[in-house]
């Protein structure tokens, strides 16, 4: 893997990293995050939900349309991912799947 100068691998064939979320519905209210500010979510029309399960599957089979694996996939981003009722078959099947190094 090594470090690389990003200028030297513009454009990059395959993303370095890629963020999935499972859900951005959490059931904590951090003050850092925007879920600790329900009248701010309210206030810019923030939708919310889940991730449907085989919106994912064909994330991750378009995932492996890239000439390399991906180097990390993090199954988080906005919300609580375990809340997701399907998250630990999202897990498994990412990690099945053999897209990412990581």
């Amino acid at each position: 893997m090594g470090l690389h100068n990003l200028a030297d691998v513009l454009p990059l064939s395959t993303p370095f990293s890629l963020q999935i979320d499972p859900t951005n519905l959490c059931n904590f209210k951090c003050t850092f995050c925007p879920w600790g500010h329900p009248d701010l979510l309210k206030s810019v029309g923030r939708p919310t939900g889940m991730m449907d399960y085989g919106l994912f599957e064909k994330i991750v089979k378009d995932i492996k349309q890239f000439d390399k694996k991906i180097r990390k996939v993090s199954l988080y981003k906005d919300g609580e991912s375990l809340m997701h009722e399907k998250f630990p078959q999202m897990i498994l099947h990412l990690k099945n799947s053999d897209v990412c190094d990581g």
